[in-house]
């Protein structure tokens, strides 16, 4: 699902929100899917095991939201690195 839905709702969502055409949201896509999928389950497959075999269970939940906002700004990040690029 992270792929084929979650990236591509986040891409677009965003890039919607922002007031960027249909065009330009699926341009973004195609420049940084592979790399924020990439990204992502480097991220999340040694968080998600390191976090069941780690932590304890009552802390399990901030710790899931503790790196869910690291992926935020990471995410955010890889969306809007080519815009940094372009102004530079």
């Amino acid at each position: 699902h992270n792929g084929l839905i979650y990236i591509p709702a986040y891409f677009y969502g965003v890039g919607l929100l922002q007031g960027d055409s249909l065009v330009k949201c699926r341009d973004n896509l195609m420049d940084a899917w592979f790399i924020t999928y990439a990204s992502c389950t480097c991220f999340w497959m040694p968080f998600m095991w390191a976090n069941f075999a780690f932590v304890a269970p009552t802390r399990r939940v901030q710790a899931m939201a503790s790196a869910n906002l690291v992926w935020s700004v990471a995410i955010d990040y890889l969306a809007h690195r080519r815009e940094q690029l372009d102004v530079q």
